[in-house]
């Protein structure tokens, strides 16, 4: 397979046809590995058959069409074309194909990588200009046509250009430290409500693992679904001190990256806190940040509390006044989860995490904005008075 004239032909393509993207033949395969193998299947749902010859012919690329669901030689390589009526994307919404017109001028004033028609330009090659087109959403198309397409276990190198934290010894430490919360979690009672959610959800579908660039391990707990006596519970069982062979770990899993959780004042609950067992200036350690979700109006919250979340000036009067600020994300997308093996860990993540890495991180960028980029806030007045959260 030459695939470096075939991805010349692919970009000729792409450049000529108003959309063409990797369709879910591939896309699943694109996702999990960062590489596209042959055949290789492309949609181009706006486009007739003439249409496609023509465009064929006048940008020179080799291919002969049989029918509108064609398999097209390019430079001695498969090309699966989709055109108008393919059955995969015939029940798929649109807006999950194409980025709105005002979202795509703000993603470019983001210096992000979007074509005028509102699909993602992911490049094969840092060196040579050759990019495939998928759609917006895609995770969130994957998780329609495909449920689970990403349980796959193996970790999988992939390029991720800059400064890398969470690699060699870190990652060793990094699974220490997510089997203990596991093992605490179980002797708690929790770990049935314990998940894996932004950095290390997105990390798991792409490289089978933490993402290098990564600088802390997200546990997320469905607060909904334990007792204030098992939160307690849990906090006792993250103190206690253990042992991993001749090394002795007096603090448990709160040696200096431990902070006092913030809480609800109206229930007392947990919202957020961080522990880790290993130093991190001197023994490669890293934090473990816990998310303690709770469900309200359909959605999902997640906050730290204390007025948190970057720019809250932005999001009306009132904003100086509240106790916290929550992100949320639609309940029905976090409240199933499957299990999946972590680097030798079974957790589990959101069933529909493709879904999840599209709110959470738009374009799957992990330089990107983070878990902050898209935005359901809820402003809390007074934990107290469920009459002062207000949605903005």
């Amino acid at each position: 397979m030459d695939k470096d004239k075939f991805l010349h032909s692919l970009a000729c393509l792409t450049n000529r046809i108003p959309m063409l993207f990797i369709t879910s033949n591939t896309l699943g395969e694109f996702l999990t590995t960062g590489d596209i193998f042959d055949p290789v299947h492309v949609a181009a749902p706006t486009i007739s058959a003439d249409t496609f010859k023509m465009i064929c012919s006048t940008s020179n690329v080799d291919a002969k069409l049989d029918s509108t669901m064609a398999v097209l030689g390019v430079n001695g390589c498969s090309l699966v074309v989709h055109l108008k009526g393919e059955k995969s994307l015939a029940n798929i919404n649109q807006e999950l194909i194409a980025a709105p017109k005002d979202t795509i001028e703000e993603l470019k004033s983001h210096r992000k990588s979007i074509t005028a028609t509102g699909l993602w330009k992911k490049y094969l090659c840092p060196e040579k200009p050759y990019f495939v087109t998928l759609p917006y959403r895609y995770g969130t198309v994957m998780d329609l046509l495909e449920p689970k397409w990403f349980v796959k276990a193996g970790q999988r190198e992939r390029p991720f250009p800059g400064i890398k934290f969470l690699v060699g010894k870190r990652v060793e430490h990094g699974v220490e430290l997510l089997q203990k919360i596991f093992e605490c979690g179980e002797r708690a009672g929790i770990r049935d409500a314990m998940w894996l959610g932004f950095g290390c959800c997105l990390g798991y579908i792409m490289c089978g693992g933490f993402i290098p660039k990564d600088n802390d391990i997200d546990i997320c707990i469905d607060s909904d679904k334990i007792t204030k006596e098992q939160e307690d519970a849990y906090f006792q069982e993250i103190k206690k001190p253990f042992s991993i062979g001749n090394q002795e770990f007096p603090h448990g899993l709160c040696e200096s990256r431990f902070m006092a959780p913030s809480v609800r004042q109206d229930t007392k609950r947990a919202l957020w806190t961080s522990i880790g067992h290993r130093n991190i200036a001197s023994d490669f350690g890293l934090k473990a940040c816990h998310w303690f979700w709770f469900n309200h109006g359909g959605i999902s919250w997640h906050s730290k509390g204390g007025r948190w979340v970057k720019g809250k000036s932005s999001f009306g009067s009132g904003m100086d006044t509240c106790e916290a600020l929550c992100l949320g994300i639609p309940e029905s997308v976090v409240s199933e989860k499957v299990e999946i093996d972590f680097l030798g860990v079974k957790v589990r993540v959101p069933l529909h995490a493709g879904t999840c890495c599209d709110w959470w991180y738009p374009g799957w960028d992990p330089a990107g904005e983070g878990s902050s980029a898209r935005r359901i806030v809820m402003s809390i007045g007074k934990w107290e008075d469920q009459k002062t959260w207000r949605i903005v």
